[in-house]
């Protein structure tokens, strides 16, 4: 049954949860408070859990950090030497809006890494008691863990995630017959996709991304961010751009240099070098990131020019990053969050075969012991500013603004 309030904030110590374990189950439990960049094998420790994300990765905390100036704690349990719970948690430290503690700031969802999710309840009971020792106001969990039963969500999300362990042609297969028929298009019209890792792919993608956030009426998180995420995990193997271009054409006819392969065999060029030499002074139409760690991947962010992209070529983007995980035997790539409210991304996400789930952020106010419920505010007057904004000032508002958001 779902509360509005916290059950327990009795004080919580960790020798206390640690004798409450040993009572119920064999071996030992070491639980302690810890700072993954200050741990050392941070990613060993992580991916001995199976289902570990690279939100839980060094990578992602170092993105945290270096872009924003969080501070880690997470609540690390191991069992006879493997991590059996990891609660991820950053200090969101702001004059406007106080200290907080999120699992994870600017994370979709980041599920805590448990034996069981009966387990979360106590897991979150003992965060709880550790946020009001640090002054937070607010303790808040992304999860999309199927049974969360002590708490009412503040928010929640659809979640979507693709099978990679099936065939590549069973995966075209499960894809709508429209996105099918889109992205053959899209393949005839020889449009390339490249697949990099350098810091030319991030500038290439920032520039569409700030294009596609004044569309949707926000402003673009600061380029720290992306050049952090390129430092931290692309870098380092933990991701990729993938870059979609309009081909190039044989000069006095209407005929293209190259045909992209068919959609059930091809896969994106890799890049070996500058992205901007890749480019031979053209502009991508279409853009997005995935990042990896592990068996899982996520398609995190997106990006295109509406202007020039007459052909779905996000959607092949999206298609060949699927066939390069397949090449590299990844299980399951995650879509993201969807507002609940976002019927046609939702459609969208479906369209690829994904199965769905719902994510539930949870959200305590540590001063009452109670859950919030919040309103999703991707939404709301100021999408019509930033619509308008010059993409000058909407890049400085967004330096400004994104260290208080989480």
């Amino acid at each position: 049954m779902l509360a509005n309030s916290l059950f327990d904030l009795r004080p919580c110590t960790v020798t206390a949860l640690r004798s409450q374990r040993s009572s119920s189950t064999s071996g030992a439990d070491s639980i302690e408070w810890v700072n993954p960049i200050q741990t050392r094998g941070w990613d060993d420790i992580v991916l001995a859990h199976p289902n570990c994300a690279v939100f839980h990765s060094l990578g992602w905390a170092n993105v945290l950090c270096s872009s924003y100036g969080h501070t880690p704690f997470y609540l690390l349990n191991r069992r006879e030497g493997q991590v059996s719970t990891l609660f991820p948690i950053m200090e969101v430290r702001s004059a406007f809006s106080g200290r907080r503690g999120v699992s994870l700031p600017f994370t979709d969802f980041c599920d805590p890494l448990l034996r069981a999710d009966s387990e979360f309840a106590e897991v979150f009971q003992m965060a709880a008691a550790f946020a009001r020792s640090r002054g937070w106001k607010y303790l808040e969990s992304r999860t999309g863990l199927e049974s969360v039963e002590f708490a009412q969500p503040s928010l929640e999300f659809f979640s979507h995630s693709i099978d990679l362990r099936l065939p590549v042609e069973a995966l075209f297969a499960r894809l709508s017959s429209t996105l099918r028929n889109e992205i053959r298009k899209t393949e005839r019209e020889g449009v390339e996709v490249v697949v990099a890792t350098d810091l030319s792919a991030i500038n290439l993608y920032y520039g569409l991304h700030c294009l596609t956030r004044k569309k949707h009426g926000l402003p673009p998180q600061p380029f720290a961010f992306f050049r952090s995420i390129h430092d931290h995990l692309l870098s380092k193997g933990a991701g990729f751009v993938t870059l979609a271009f309009l081909p190039d054409r044989v000069e006095g006819e209407n005929q293209m240099k190259r045909m992209a392969p068919d959609a059930e065999a091809g896969n994106p060029t890799q890049l070996c070098g500058n992205s901007v030499e890749v480019a031979r002074g053209r502009s991508p139409i279409a853009a997005a990131i995935f990042l990896n760690f592990g068996k899982r991947a996520f398609y995190k962010f997106s990006a295109s020019d509406e202007s020039r992209n007459r052909l779905p070529a996000g959607k092949l983007a999206v298609w060949r990053a699927i066939q390069w995980y397949k090449t590299r035997g990844l299980e399951t790539l995650d879509l993201g969050r969807t507002s609940i409210d976002n019927g046609g991304l939702r459609r969208y996400k479906q369209a690829w075969g994904a199965a769905e789930r719902r994510i539930k952020n949870l959200k305590c106010d540590l001063a009452t012991g109670k859950f919030l419920v919040q309103k999703d505010k991707v939404y709301g007057w100021y999408n019509r500013f930033f619509r308008l904004c010059p993409p000058g000032l909407s890049r400085w508002i967004g330096r400004l603004l994104y260290p208080h958001l989480d």
